[in-house]
């Protein structure tokens, strides 16, 4: 299993690219001799993917709401401030809609691995099983980075609406 650490300078952005340049270091075997990626029907990974898709779909709909309420606080107020606050927040909101977007991707490219799988071999298809490629971490690591985001925006939001 591999673990992302926080730089010193965190500050809530998730940079997808330097997660995914980590992920794609890690050797696969270790992957398969990992005890905690235990294989799964194939029935269940694809309800894993429908799940993740549906919480990305539900946090880019969060980002649009989000979005709204930044452009009805930059109206609102144009002290330096909160102008400075807005402008980090958009380019947090781009980088989410953007991590978003290459996660389903990732999910995507692995739903397809599944439906070849089972084009290849239709027989017994609920009794074989796969392993996850590691969608789940990056899917965790997103949302648990997303409520960070949320909860700092919420605070911020409270104080200038």
């Amino acid at each position: 299993m591999f673990f992302i650490t926080k730089p010193a300078d965190f500050n809530h952005t998730f940079n997808f690219k330097y997660y995914l340049k980590l992920f794609n270091k890690l050797n696969v075997k270790q992957l398969k001799r990992d005890p905690m990626n235990k294989k799964e029907s194939i029935i269940s990974l694809h309800g894993d993917h429908t799940e993740w898709i549906s919480k990305l779909d539900f946090y880019k709909d969060d980002l649009k709401v989000f979005n709204n309420r930044l452009a009805e606080i930059a109206s609102k107020n144009n002290h330096t401030e909160v102008l400075a606050e807005v402008e980090k927040f958009q380019n947090q909101f781009i980088v989410q809609n953007d991590n978003i977007d290459q996660i389903k991707h990732i999910i995507n490219l692995d739903e397809d691995k599944i439906v070849k799988e089972v084009n290849s071999n239709p027989i017994a298809v609920d009794h074989r099983t796969m392993s996850h490629s590691g969608e789940k971490d990056l899917v965790d690591t997103f949302e648990k980075n997303f409520k960070s985001i949320r909860e700092e925006f919420n605070k911020f939001s409270a104080k200038w609406m």
